[in-house]
């Protein structure tokens, strides 16, 4: 009976045996060989500490304390102030608990973290010097190296913990951690762990520089530029190079790892395909320090990228693990932008592609620009080309060229390019404007499609042939109703368009226009063409009976929105010409409706005629009299 106390817990204490708490003022006996402690706030009321030691005497006098050394397990002790016949130990002061521990991340199965959003890790818990047989909590928290404060996620410390039964005094337990790692990208954690006996903390493994409780997680940064601007300028072509600089950190110093790229579409988040394949780069290196740099390259034809932005992703791996990435779609820094651009041309005077043959004729060319870098400066040059011959247009033996410098102040707009220059003689001809599109005195896109029609003016071409109503030749007659009917063949038209046709007989004489009673013979007509090509008839009615012995040419211009936009005149011209024929005799040719005098005109023409066939040869001979040239005509 006399190996127990009856003791009653003082005011202010609790006592802690067997994992019950009793509360002040509780009365309890307690057995020699139980385990217990007492717990206050009142640490003036435990101001002795003790090392060791045995106690004997009379057990129903005594004193609690409480020991309260950092890292030792709270204890009570009883002093005694007579001798008896029963006794028992107590050992108190620090308890020799040892804790080791091992952090190693569940993928890469080392101390080599993965940022993953569903990212988990071990934490390996070696103990020593446990009393088989009773029950302990292992208690973990992630803590921030840098700061030596515990991370936290969505307000949350990372923590973790597992209670277990010691089957022997030394053994392990491993803790499992699930986290959001993508978080901790370029971060050092180490892991503490606490171990309990019920409610009280009898040891902890806390060392901030503890390499076995670390875990590093990995940081990859990348700035992508094209080789030849060396910027987020990117050049369109078959030869294309991006250089990639991928910068890392907090890698392990002597472990392996692989850079895997790919290009991405900034506007729909897929990876870009050339010829049905992705563009890829990837390099194994060795890292000599945690931090550094290892450089990708990536080599495509960008020709179908005009317009787009390209983002480098790239992903880094330790063997077959993926253990970080930088896929940031907004990322400039990943950028490569490639510029687009599309002209239109036109006519200065027309204001559309159908131009105006002239001394100086302007086309104006809008190049419409598109993912340019906001702020850089650009020169775009251009050069006519001859769409017949795919070769530069030439006047003067020189290209025709033109060139702006301009910064853009947004990634896309326009710049007008003016190309004055003579057009006489492109009459039929169709010509093409080139552009391209030059930074840091680099070539980064071009537009030159000779059959696009938005880059292309064309330059019409009319020719006429004019033919007496009547006599269906260029010989006319000469009535006081004369018709001269000029059909006008057209090429080079825009079809759709409206157009329309002006003529002016013309004295061959005085190159003068011909006049009828004081006013110019003229006509006009206007039509919408159908085709490139074709034809439309003018018809001038008037009075030729003066005309005997004169040649009128039929002058043609062709209008097109108000302008003229090219003109056949050419006063030598026999298909523009018709010539009234003076009279084989003296008097007053009869005129239409005049019969009087009819048969007898009709005898001596034929009289006339028998004449000419027996002399043709020799008229022949004289090439060049009148009667030959209709002949000729005829």
């Amino acid at each position: 009976e006399d190996n127990h106390v009856d003791y009653k817990v003082p005011s202010g204490m609790s006592l802690v045996m067997d994992g019950k708490t009793y509360s002040a003022g509780t009365s309890l006996e307690i057995d020699c060989g139980k385990t217990f402690y007492l717990k206050t706030s009142d640490f003036s009321r435990a101001n002795t500490t003790y090392s060791s030691g045995t106690l004997s005497g009379n057990l129903q006098d005594y004193t609690a304390y409480k020991i309260t050394d950092s890292g030792s397990q709270n204890m009570a002790f009883f002093a005694v102030d007579k001798a008896d016949t029963a006794s028992f130990t107590v050992k108190f002061g620090p308890l020799d608990i040892r804790l080791q521990t091992e952090a190693k991340d569940s993928h890469t199965d080392s101390s080599q973290g993965t940022t993953y959003a569903d990212s988990k890790f071990t934490d390996t818990v070696s103990y020593q010097k446990l009393t088989p047989g009773r029950e302990y909590t292992v208690k973990g928290t992630l803590m921030d190296k840098d700061t030596g404060k515990a991370i936290t996620m969505n307000g949350k410390a990372v923590t973790s913990e597992k209670t277990f039964t010691a089957e022997k005094s030394a053994g392990t337990v491993t803790l499992e951690y699930d986290l959001d790692a993508s978080t901790l990208k370029g971060k050092t954690t180490v892991v503490f762990e606490e171990l309990y006996y019920g409610d009280l903390k009898i040891a902890s493994h806390a060392d901030l520089t503890d390499e076995g409780q670390t875990l590093y997680y990995p940081e990859i940064k990348t700035t992508a530029k094209d080789i030849k601007t060396e910027d987020h300028q990117g050049v369109t072509g078959e030869d294309t190079v991006i250089v990639d600089t991928v910068s890392y950190s907090n890698l392990i110093a002597g472990k392996t790892y692989t850079v895997k790229g790919v290009l991405m579409d900034k506007d729909t988040g897929e990876a870009i395909k050339v010829d049905g394949k992705e563009v890829t780069s990837e390099k194994t290196f060795t890292a000599s320090e945690k931090s550094g740099t290892v450089t990708m390259k990536f080599i495509f034809d960008s020709k179908a990228l005009k317009g787009k932005t390209t983002v480098v992703f790239e992903d880094l791996y330790m063997g077959d693990v993926n253990v970080t990435t930088h896929s940031d779609i907004t990322d400039e820094g990943q950028s490569i932008h490639y510029p687009e651009i599309k002209t239109t041309a036109t006519d200065q005077l027309t204001k559309d592609n159908l131009g105006a043959i002239g001394n100086e004729t302007t086309i104006v060319d809008a190049v419409s620009y598109s993912n340019l870098i906001a702020g850089k400066t650009y020169t775009v040059k251009g050069v006519l080309m001859d769409k017949a011959t795919k070769e530069p247009l030439k006047v003067d033996g020189k290209t025709v060229t033109a060139e702006k410098t301009f910064t853009a102040e947004a990634e896309s707009g326009t710049v007008d390019m003016s190309f004055t220059f003579d057009s006489k003689g492109l009459e039929g001809k169709s010509v093409v404007v080139f552009e391209k599109l030059w930074y840091e005195g680099i070539r980064v896109t071009m537009h030159a499609d000779i059959t696009d029609e938005g880059q292309t003016i064309h330059y019409p071409q009319i020719h006429t042939m004019a033919k007496d109503g009547k006599t269906g030749t260029h010989r006319g007659t000469v009535e006081k109703t004369a018709v001269i009917v000029d059909t006008v063949s057209y090429s080079n038209l825009v079809p759709g368009k409206e157009y329309t046709v002006k003529g002016v007989l013309m004295n061959k004489e005085t190159g003068k226009p011909l006049k009828v009673d004081g006013k110019e013979v003229t006509a006009e007509k206007t039509f919408t063409a159908e085709k490139a090509n074709g034809t439309v008839e003018l018809r001038y009615a008037f009075d030729s009976r003066k005309l005997e012995g004169k040649t009128v040419v039929v002058f043609e211009d062709l209008y097109h929105q108000g302008i003229k936009v090219t003109t056949h005149a050419d006063i030598n011209d026999y298909g523009q010409s018709v010539k009234y024929p003076k009279p084989l005799f003296s008097g007053d040719t009869p005129q239409t409706g005049d019969h009087s005098n009819l048969w007898v005109f009709v005898i001596i023409m034929a009289a006339a005629c028998t004449a000419i066939m027996a002399l043709s040869k020799k008229k022949k001979a004289d090439d060049g009299t009148e009667t030959g040239d209709d002949n000729k005509e005829e």
